[in-house]
């Protein structure tokens, strides 16, 4: 496992380069790509409102840089958590509240805002979201039209090509709306990451310690059953149990290949020398130790062995 330097001497090489505090987030997800960060969700129903928002007003062309487009994030958002009659009396207040400016500023800055950008969207996109609410004759949407129109289609719009956020995303997005600069953000970015390093380490020292007691668990009951260690399938038998245990969902086919690339054999090989295991612990071993292990007196198959042995060593 990486520590927590691959982090620093990253950031610092960036900064050489002459790359920004915004430019080294960037390119910094990579990192947290490789040690497991990401989580995405490819189910579109697990999008938060204002990633739908957020994505309607990129369909309309509308500039991110416009304070206005905040203001029209913030007024949707507003609108759809509690549907108004008056949208200046009730929605723009809190929104200029939220962002310390007039109730005016408000309602100037997202009119420009829909200008512009109907200006640059295509007829189609717009009678798409608008309906016939626009049409080249009828010009653009009017405020209230828009904050009204897209709070009802967050429902109910098509986000099949919107890909859900991960989380390395969502934790940058929310320290930039808590007010954090990017040089903040890349402190909090070091922090999590040797936090995050430390719990991974701790918890492959778990899965190696659990392994372990497995391992020599399922090593002793294979000597109760008089097999010998000589024989190849023992190590195979062994290997397959573990990898079983760790996910019970795996296909018997695809264990015996992940153990033949461990051991430089093919899957047949394994699956044979693991039978041969079977029938070798069944002519040496006291029938009353086998039974006790497999429940029976007879050989039992390769799946139903792997399967008991692995609930036996717990």
């Amino acid at each position: 496992m990486v520590d927590v330097n691959v982090y620093e001497c990253l950031v610092e090489s960036l900064r050489q380069k002459g790359c920004t505090d915004t430019q080294i987030i960037e390119e910094i997800s990579t990192l947290f790509d490789a040690i497991g960060f990401y989580t995405t969700s490819s189910d579109t129903s697990t999008l938060d409102d204002k990633t739908k928002v957020i994505y309607i007003l990129d369909q309309l062309c509308i500039p991110k840089h416009f304070l206005g487009y905040n203001y029209m994030v913030q007024s949707i958002l507003e609108y759809k958590k509690e549907p108004c009659r008056y949208l200046k009396k009730d929605v723009y207040p809190k929104v200029a509240a939220k962002y310390n400016v007039s109730v005016i500023t408000v309602d100037s800055g997202i009119k420009r805002a829909i200008e512009v950008g109907c200006k640059k969207c295509k007829i189609s996109t717009m009678v798409k979201i608008f309906g016939e609410n626009i049409s080249e004759n009828l010009g653009n949407p009017t405020n209230v039209q828009a904050i009204k129109i897209i709070a009802e289609k967050i429902d109910y719009f098509d986000f099949s090509e919107l890909k859900p956020k991960n989380s390395f995303e969502i934790f940058i997005e929310q320290y930039r709306e808590e007010g954090y600069s990017d040089k903040h953000i890349l402190v909090e970015l070091r922090n999590y990451y040797r936090e995050f390093l430390q719990i991974r380490n701790h918890e492959l020292s778990c899965e190696n310690e659990t392994e372990k007691l497995q391992r020599k668990y399922l090593d002793k009951i294979l000597k109760e059953l008089d097999i010998p260690k000589n024989l190849v399938g023992y190590n195979y038998l062994i290997e397959t149990v573990i990898l079983y245990k760790k996910n019970i969902n795996h296909n018997f086919n695809d264990l015996y290949k992940k153990v033949g690339d461990i051991y430089g054999t093919s899957y047949i090989r394994v699956e044979s020398a693991i039978k041969r295991v079977l029938e070798e612990a069944n002519h040496k071993s006291l029938p009353s130790r086998f039974k006790k292990i497999f429940g029976c007196v007879y050989t039992p198959d390769n799946y139903q062995a792997i399967t008991m042995l692995a609930k036996a060593i717990g």
